[in-house]
């Protein structure tokens, strides 16, 4: 009978270390089962230590089975025998109770995790030193449950000890500590202490590479774009999201919790960009994935049913807004999660607001403020955020006071020091988050304005006025920590709408005490929307010209930029081939996610390291009115517009005067559309009646004010695409050659704004001055070069048609200008590259093509040739890595001048304005397709106008109206003469060393 015990024991030994085995392969089913016979066996025996052991790793198996029930029952059993059995500072009653707690934290149920966390430590610390290891890991889950609890100081104490337990216990490498630092991170982060949380997710980076720790580094990934997402920075957070999915599908496919946090995260930045459709796609997976692993009831369940719900919202389908919402809701309070359960609130108040549901509103956010108010007291963000939503809502139902003391309470709430609120300085470093911040201050604004309407007290206006100089302010400081171009237009349109806010408070001055400082106060937030991302651009390169950079550090700069532009261009190329490599795309992908890592880098350190540089790059110089009129002769106009959604203001400035007018056009997209067809069809007739209207509209009303025959306009939005030279001054039945075009009474030239024409960013510097003559290419096609097309890396669809007339064209300005004249197989893209620093003027005649949903990708086309490097498409992509300082850039192509509005007064993403990223000073552009027989005559009579030291715009001008005059009465037509624009630059330049 012993021997039988004895083999069986041994047998059930063997089957313990095989069923251990496989739980470790996730062979869960087999696992248990053995589990299973060998516990039969042990409680035979009554090897109390053998069964204890046995119901735990059957929880184990549970717990990986995500069946938490069994997996529950089985660690109670462990742990009851073991509390019977084995003395009370016994290590192994802290593993089950560990085990507990972790099983209880993975269902959200963190008070009952806390309670096993905290008595798995007391049972630790009676058998173990406070500095071993073992007990480092009980106080991170600790820290863990605080944090979930959302006790972040409480949380940040016990992370802190364990980080300090793991630096002295663990090898140097160890990943244990990559985990705390980490952790530490989430803390800061969830303090709105970007930098420090910023910081503790680099620290944690070495030790998951030197530990090839994949999903260590998709969580800083992942955790670095919360950080992006919450400054602002939604792209750049967008492309860390991404990267950190990548990972995921790559090595933790299986992960589905892993999976599911990210697709979450990817879908509400997605919906915060105001891509829905997208942002539900990736939500809705977010959601299927989770409902497989957790309970219905789960807090992540309920956090992706609010998400859903504000998604729906912004979509307009309130019902189904409101039904997950509730969902969401009705979770966090069963969970009694107070913390989620006034975020959901907040959410709901939200909803309601936004459907004028404004009482439903007032209830929902104060239910969430209180609930708030009591974990965290006067100072969190949710608080400052409900406080904010309460102030909107009085704001809406017009009690203007109230909102008052509810946007105040919202300021109190954001800021790290309450006193800070009561000085007149504003002081940022005080405040935790500036998006709020702003949007707190713009809010405030508006209820100032209309309160002094209410109250007809000035003084409310005047105190509203100072606060839009505040989120001015404001403005600018974000825009300086964000290097993400894309980031830097969705800042754009967000300043644009507070600059029109600002813009009627000043006017509404202006009417009540017709003091002309507030009609120039109004014009300074017109200024204020204009062009910042190419300002900031240009302030980069000067500030560069300036602070005596190292040359190793600037050469650095500029390899990034060509890698950039290298993999970019990869992308593009691979994309367009009829068969997708995806591995080839995905190899590209990874490499622009390093080198856009490296290119941060960069901007740390000439931040840290350079403050001259960086000093230099955000200098702003005070700019006026009268600082334009100084510069400006008596001849010349400054027409400038601002559009809103329902009105258009447009600034008149000459050398004595400056006015306003309010217009309000209906419909005026459409009209401009209706323009733009008329002349581009040849519909003659059309033409006429809306290019008179038009002018009736829009420049009538200011006749009196256009002083002078030189007009310079600065447009925005849809008047972009408006070509006011062709505007007619009367509707009469003339032929197109007598028509009384605008270009008659006035040389008409367009700039992206006052600042930059008349306050230049670029100052000369040696370089400048040693640049000559010009460089022009001609695109062609002929048989003589179809055979280096062969070996060509480009898609064969990228060859286009020949274009005689291009050569014939830089001929005739061969004869006018001294330069360097490339035809036919010379005019190839890495010629271009090579020799585009070198040169005042540079002249393209090639084909283009406009792509409107990547701006981007647009692109001038070279002659083919069989270099292996350079496929001879320049994108504009290409062109932020190029240093082009030419005083005038003309690209004789097709829709040069053309493409979509960027939004936030940024102008028109064509592929001219990317040679102004690049540094060209000014521009000719076209504004539809670029005709063979008027375009070489045009060009001729422009650069001959320029010999004789025309400005420009009046070389310009003169050169349409003499091809008028003299050529056949078909090509008068606007559509053959009308299309070049001249961009930017306003002083008269002579060339008087390069033509001949």
């Amino acid at each position: 009978m012993y021997a039988q015990k004895k083999a069986d024991t041994l047998a059930a030994s063997i089957n313990y270390k095989t069923a251990d085995s496989l739980l470790k392969k996730r062979d869960f089913n087999t696992s248990v089962l053995l589990f299973n016979e060998v516990l039969n066996v042990y409680e035979k025996t009554s090897a109390f230590k053998k069964i204890a052991d046995c119901y735990y790793k059957l929880g184990k198996c549970y717990e990986e089975s995500l069946d938490y029930n069994k997996a529950q029952k089985f660690y109670e059993k462990s742990l009851k025998l073991k509390k019977e059995k084995l003395p009370s500072n016994h290590e192994s009653i802290s593993i089950s109770l560990s085990s507990l707690g972790r099983l209880n934290f993975i269902q959200s149920n963190y008070k009952t995790a806390l309670s096993f966390f905290e008595e798995a430590l007391k049972v630790s610390l009676k058998a173990h030193k406070e500095t071993d290891q073992v007990i480092g890991n009980r106080y991170n889950n600790i820290g863990l449950c605080y944090y979930n609890l959302g006790d972040l100081h409480t949380s940040l104490k016990y992370l802190e000890k364990s980080l300090n337990i793991d630096i002295k216990s663990l090898e140097e490498n160890h990943i244990n500590i990559g985990f705390s630092y980490i952790n530490i991170g989430l803390i800061y982060f969830d303090l709105m202490q970007d930098e420090k949380a910023m910081m503790y997710y680099q620290k944690s980076l070495p030790y998951f590479v030197k530990n090839d720790y994949n999903k260590g580094l998709l969580g800083v990934y992942n955790n670095t774009g919360n950080i992006l997402k919450s400054q602002g920075e939604l792209n750049k957070a967008l492309n860390y999201y991404q990267k950190s999915l990548a990972i995921t599908l790559e090595y933790f496919k299986e992960d589905v919790s892993l999976l599911s946090l990210i697709y979450m995260n990817i879908g509400n930045t997605y919906g915060m960009l105001g891509a829905f459709d997208d942002a539900l796609i990736y939500l809705n997976k977010s959601l299927e994935y989770y409902k497989t692993i957790l309970d219905k009831n789960h807090d992540k369940i309920a956090k992706l049913y609010d998400n859903i719900g504000s998604l729906y919202s912004s979509k307009g389908d309130y019902n189904t807004a409101l039904k997950y919402s509730k969902k969401g809701l009705t979770i966090q309070e069963k969970l009694g999660n107070h913390l989620e359960t006034a975020y959901s609130l907040k959410l709901l108040g939200e909803l309601k607001y936004k459907y004028e549901f404004y009482d439903e509103a007032l209830f929902y956010n104060k239910k969430g403020l209180k609930l708030t108010q009591k974990i965290y007291g006067a100072t969190h963000l949710l608080t400052s955020n409900l406080h904010y939503n309460m102030g909107i809502t009085h704001y809406k139902k017009e009690n203007y006071k109230t909102a008052l003391k509810y946007l105040d309470s919202a300021l109190i709430s954001n800021s790290k020091n309450a006193a800070a609120n009561k000085s007149k300085a504003l002081n940022l470093n005080n405040y935790f988050d500036h998006q709020l911040l702003l949007k707190t201050i713009h809010k405030k604004a508006q209820t100032l304005q209309l309160q002094s309407i209410q109250n007809k007290d000035n003084k409310q206006l005047e105190q509203s006025a100072t606060l839009y100089y505040q989120a001015d302010y404001i403005i600018d400081y974000i825009r300086e920590s964000i290097n993400n171009h894309q980031d830097k237009l969705v800042l754009a349109e967000q300043a644009k709408a507070i600059y029109a806010d600002a813009i009627t408070t000043h006017l509404l001055q202006y009417k009540n005490t017709t003091e002309k400082k507030h009609l120039i106060n109004a014009w300074h937030f017109t200024e204020k929307s204009r062009s910042n991302t190419l300002k900031d651009l240009l302030n980069d390169t000067n500030a560069k010209n300036f602070s005596n950079l190292p040359s190793e550090l600037l050469d650095f700069e500029k390899s990034i930029k060509s890698d950039i532009a290298y993999y970019q261009s990869q992308i593009v190329a691979e994309q367009s081939e009829n068969t997708l490599d995806t591995d080839k795309i995905k190899s590209f992908e990874n490499e622009l996610f390093t080198i856009n890592q490296k290119k941060d880098s960069l901007i740390k350190v000439l931040k840290k390291d350079y403050p001259k540089y960086y000093q230099l790059k955000h200098k702003t110089e005070s700019f006026s009115v009268k600082d334009i009129q100084d510069k400006i002769n008596n001849r010349t106009t400054v027409l400038e517009f601002f559009s809103t959604k329902s009105k258009i203001y447009a600034f008149t400035i000459s050398k004595n005067d400056v006015s306003i007018k309010e217009l309000t056009i209906s419909e005026l997209d459409k009209k401009i559309e209706r323009f733009n067809t008329s002349i581009t069809s040849e519909n003659l007739n059309d033409y006429k009646k809306i290019a008179s209207v038009l002018y009736q509209e829009l420049i009538k009303p200011l006749d009196k004010k256009l002083i002078g025959d030189e007009l310079i306009i600065i447009p925005d939005d849809i008047l972009w695409y408006l070509n006011f030279d062709l505007l007619l001054t009367n509707n009469n039945n003339k032929n197109s050659r007598e028509l009384p075009y605008l270009l008659k009474k006035h040389a008409i030239s367009y700039s992206n704004s006052a600042d930059l024409l008349f306050n230049p960013i670029i100052k000369n510097t040696s370089e400048s001055k040693t640049l000559k003559k010009c460089l022009a290419f001609s695109y062609s096609n002929a048989p003589s070069t179809k055979k280096s097309n062969k070996n060509s890396v480009s898609p064969a669809n990228d060859i286009k048609e020949d274009l005689p007339g291009a050569r014939k064209e830089i001929d005739m300005i061969s004869k006018i200008i001294d330069g360097q004249y490339y035809y036919g197989v010379n005019a190839i893209e890495s010629t271009f590259k090579q020799n585009v620093e070198k040169y005042n003027i540079l002249h393209l005649a090639l084909h283009g093509e406009v792509d409107n949903e990547n701006p981007e990708n647009s692109k001038l086309f070279f002659t083919k040739s069989k270099d292996t490097i350079e496929d001879d498409i320049l994108y504009n992509h290409e062109l932020f890595a190029l240093n082009i300082p030419a005083d005038l850039v003309v690209l004789s192509a097709c829709n040069t001048g053309i493409g979509e509005i960027a939004n936030g007064g940024e102008g028109i993403m064509s592929l001219g304005n990317a040679f102004q990223y690049a540094g060209a000073k000014s521009l000719l552009l076209s504004k539809w397709e670029v005709h063979d027989k008027s375009t070489p005559e045009l060009m001729k009579c422009f650069y001959s106008n320029l010999k004789k030291g025309m400005n420009k715009p009046k070389a310009l001008q003169q050169a349409k109206l003499k091809y008028l005059a003299n050529t056949e009465a078909f090509y008068t037509n606007p559509f053959y003469w009308g299309k070049f624009l001249y961009y930017r630059e306003y002083r008269c330049y002579k060339f008087k060393k390069q033509f001949k």
